[in-house]
């Protein structure tokens, strides 16, 4: 009996759709955000996600499953209940990194390594998956939100300018770089089942196809098939330099030109 339960952590806008549906083989399933608050994948893979699990057990046992602790049992029993769905296949589960504090708080213990860890460490392989350029993954991030668009399959997505709030911008991105931090350190303590895989390395840098050196890297560490042709089908939807992009572009230099932001914009 096979059973290959893998984990995909990672930032917003930092292209786990992408690398989900790059990757390819017998029996394997990309997952949505397992853990979302919000999941809009119904019907398709409500078996898969957690709120409608923990739904169910509200309804039967409100006071039970309601509490933290209640939330923390639940989200065990819905891991191994994934676990158990994937048997003969590859799943690979999205969660992204302000999820793994579901069952405690992220508020509350920021430094402590999430029981979450600890449990999907034990249970399977993780990716870690994260953005160089952390300017554009929040930029990308309010540009989704303006257009409405979050990913594109047709090549055609309509590219949208900004003004940011610089002071906004900096705030977002220091919070997101202490995080990732904080996440890496929990990842640290399981090195041997982690893969790191930044954004940059899934694109070649001139074409912005896929890079097959990093998908055959990834591929092998998921024990899913190497050298393919890799084509996903969904398609960047900014290939400007963020200097196209910000509207306010000097003010924004200044305000990070001293500072280890500087070589973000590129």
């Amino acid at each position: 009996m096979l059973i290959t339960l893998l984990f995909l952590v990672s930032h917003q806008r930092s292209g786990s759709h992408f690398l989900k549906e790059a990757l390819r083989g017998p029996n394997y399933l990309a997952l949505p955000e397992v853990f979302h608050p919000a999941p809009t994948e119904l019907p398709e893979f409500e078996e898969w996600l957690f709120k409608p699990f923990h739904d169910s057990l509200l309804r039967a046992e409100p006071l039970r499953w309601g509490k933290p602790d209640g939330i923390a049992q639940a989200s065990e029993l819905f891991l191994d209940r994934l676990r158990d769905q994937s048997v003969e296949r590859t799943a690979l589960a999205d969660i992204k990194f302000n999820q793994l504090h579901i069952d405690e708080g992220w508020w509350s213990q920021p430094s402590s390594t999430p029981r979450l860890v600890h449990k999907i460490a034990s249970m399977g392989k993780i990716i870690f998956l994260r953005r160089r350029n952390l300017l554009r993954a929040i930029i990308s991030g309010w540009q989704a939100t303006r257009s409405g668009v979050w990913h594109n399959r047709t090549g055609t997505a309509a590219q949208v300018n900004l003004t940011v709030d610089v002071d906004n911008l900096l705030r977002e991105v220091n919070g997101m770089e202490q995080g990732l931090a904080a996440v890496e350190g929990w990842l640290s303590q399981s090195s041997d089942s982690v893969l790191h895989v930044h954004y940059e390395d899934l694109f070649d840098a001139r074409s912005l196809a896929c890079n097959p050196r990093s998908f055959d890297r990834i591929a092998a560490f998921a024990g899913l098939p190497s050298g393919l042709d890799w084509r996903p089908s969904m398609r960047k939807i900014e290939t400007r330099s963020l200097i196209d992009v910000v509207e306010n572009i000097d003010e924004l230099r200044e305000a990070i030109s001293a500072t280890r932001y500087a070589g973000m914009l590129d």
